[in-house]
């Protein structure tokens, strides 16, 4: 029923059997949920995205970058293989920005760096479209593996994965910093990974600088045995990790987070 469904969606098209059910079932556990008509838009900004709407950034630095900084910025955080970027024009809002074209590889890229702190916002490297085709388990380990280490190659650290979608030839995996062993959702950061190339084609770090800062994280009072406990016994648990969320009034929360299976879902 489910693979009938995505079908008539249009998620099916070119996509094997077997990708299908891997779809349909990642979707039935909320993974890849394409459906959820709470959040309309093709790239979902997550399970906490509604708490940054009225908020200021937190991660940006308070250093006013000029024009020149902000190339500069850029094509130290591109790195080699990067022409001479040209100023492309400003973007304002909530981060406003420098944005810069150029060439990366060979091939357009497009950069956006804060005016203040001279963060990178956004970036992406044109590539020829591909089909929408969800990868197997075993391919999405190693294309989440390339996007874990670009965001540590980069500076950001080791992260976690939250969730991805498929489409276009690429794979959006959606990641959470980790600090002391605590996943912090309020931080995720985008990467789009080519399926074909195997590399990183671009990043998306809005949630990031909206609430990255230095944060003084208390020791859990609840103990994992304790928060357990109160789960419902029909569950079976098959991780858990300390998790910090954001709620809609910008307070954050310490949390226990459970992955579990109830009747096989």
């Amino acid at each position: 029923l489910k693979v009938n469904e995505l079908w008539q969606q249009g998620y099916g098209s070119g996509l094997g059997l077997s990708e299908l059910e891997f779809l349909a079932e990642e979707t039935t556990g909320s993974q890849l949920d394409f459906t959820n008509q709470e959040f309309p838009r093709l790239i979902y900004d997550g399970p906490f995205s509604e708490s940054t709407e009225d908020k200021q950034p937190e991660g940006l630095g308070s250093k006013a970058f000029s024009k020149e900084e902000a190339r500069a910025a850029a094509e130290k955080f591109l790195g080699m293989g990067v022409n001479t970027l040209e100023l492309s024009g400003e973007l304002n809002g909530t981060i406003p920005s420098f944005g810069f074209t150029g060439e990366l590889g060979g091939r357009p890229v497009s950069i956006y760096i804060s005016k203040q702190g001279g963060q990178v916002l956004w970036y992406m490297s044109q590539r020829d479209t591909g089909i929408s085709a969800v990868p197997t388990d075993e391919r999405y380990e190693h294309l989440r593996a390339v996007a874990q280490q670009y965001l540590k190659n980069k500076g950001y650290g080791s992260t976690a994965p939250s969730y991805a979608q498929f489409y276009g030839g690429m794979a959006i995996i959606n990641l959470a910093p980790i600090e002391n062993d605590i996943v912090l959702y309020p931080d995720l950061i985008k990467v789009w990974v080519d399926i074909s190339g195997n590399d990183v084609a671009g990043m998306e770090a809005q949630n990031y600088l909206m609430s990255h800062k230095k944060r003084s994280l208390p020791a859990p009072e609840l103990t994992k045995e304790d928060a357990q406990k109160m789960l419902n016994p029909d569950m079976l648990v098959t991780n858990t990790r300390l998790a910090l969320i954001p709620l809609d009034s910008n307070e954050e929360k310490l949390c226990w987070e459970f992955t579990c299976t109830v009747n096989g879902n």
